[in-house]
């Protein structure tokens, strides 16, 4: 009964610990800075012209669309 749930425990850890692992990352090369990592997609104003996203130490930013080269996703 020992070993049945003891490897139940690890089969949820492992799926776990997969599945938190699996999360996406974009790339914002710019024209006019350094590349910027993003957690999410980074979300398009097509009024304003620019992109919105969230950097990794959870920054909001607006970058204008003039300013991005290229959007790169990344699995992690």
């Amino acid at each position: 009964m020992k070993r049945i749930f003891a490897l139940l425990v690890l089969t949820c850890l492992l799926l776990m610990a997969v599945a938190c692992g699996s999360t996406k990352t974009y790339t914002v090369q710019r024209n006019n800075g350094p590349d910027i990592v993003s957690v999410a997609k980074p979300d398009y104003d097509e009024k304003s012209g620019t992109y919105t996203l969230e950097d990794m130490d959870g920054n909001d930013m607006v970058i204008k669309r003039e300013n991005v080269i290229s959007i790169q996703e990344h699995q992690r």
